[in-house]
């Protein structure tokens, strides 16, 4: 069965933050690699050590800010947030800007799921998502089988 979305833009600053979390969340180990040198140099009291480790931490979270704040301005991710509706299925994701023009997706491509209360979202890459308010489809039915297909290819992971 297909789940047919309606028409909705991705809000940047949706986007902004769902991407930096997960970018945080699945590099936790680096910050944790991080914090113990600067720990060690405040332990040992190497002055040096606890400045170059903490530019090196402060540059980093600058880094993805400034990398997820680029890609909203770039021709190639226009479709990120471009008016657009997506139609589920057991196989795959289509992405579709109107009848005729639209982007296959198979479930393989799919990093991880995300569900919340009042939306899904859909990890292909640290910073490429697919956001979907509960909202936006059509029925009550239709929203549960679409809950229960993600949570299926949630198990899958």
């Amino acid at each position: 069965m297909d789940i047919r979305t309606k028409a909705y833009s991705l809000p940047k600053s949706i986007y902004f933050k769902e991407c930096y979390k997960n970018i945080i969340l699945s590099q936790w180990w680096l910050i944790l690699i991080f914090n113990a040198i600067l720990g060690c140099g405040i332990y040992y009291k190497i002055k040096w050590l606890i400045i170059t480790c903490g530019v090196i931490e402060v540059l980093y979270f600058i880094f993805w800010i400034i990398q997820l704040i680029g890609v909203q301005y770039l021709q190639q991710a226009s479709i990120i947030f471009k008016k657009v509706f997506y139609i589920f299925n057991e196989n795959y994701i289509n992405i579709c800007i109107s009848e005729n023009e639209r982007a296959m997706i198979k479930w393989d491509q799919v990093k991880k799921i995300k569900l919340k209360k009042n939306y899904a979202v859909i990890f292909l890459e640290k910073a490429h998502i697919i956001y979907v308010p509960y909202s936006s489809v059509k029925s009550g039915l239709e929203k549960n089988i679409f809950i229960n297909l993600l949570k299926a290819r949630q198990n899958k992971k």
